[in-house]
């Protein structure tokens, strides 16, 4: 009698596993493409992506970095144009002589 017990333990087990084995099957046939299971390249893609996005943002501080840069040696010369041009504020003739000499060496 023991030996009929586990011949049908055996089978039932054996079922089970057929079912399961049945039902993934039937859940693949949810799939119509190979696209729709090719997760390794949607993570090649998103892992490309991701250092692209990287580089863009270094690049965009660079820019930044430079911009603020080329934007303060601007206004370094600006100031030091307006030191060697006679004074702030001073106004001239246009040949680099402040007009208040001009009226004064008359």
């Amino acid at each position: 009698m023991g030996g009929v017990m586990d011949a049908r333990n055996g089978t039932l087990q054996e079922r089970k596993r057929l079912e399961r084995r049945l039902d993934a099957l039937t859940r693949l046939d949810e799939f119509h493409d190979f696209e729709e299971l090719d997760w390794a390249s949607v993570a090649t893609e998103i892992a490309r992506l991701t250092e692209e996005r990287k580089k863009l943002e270094a690049a965009s501080d660079t820019l930044r970095q430079l911009n603020e840069q080329l934007r303060e040696r601007l206004e370094a010369r600006k100031k030091n144009r307006v030191r060697s041009a006679g004074g702030a504020g001073e106004a001239h003739n246009g040949r680099g002589t402040p007009k208040s000499r001009i009226g004064a060496t008359n």
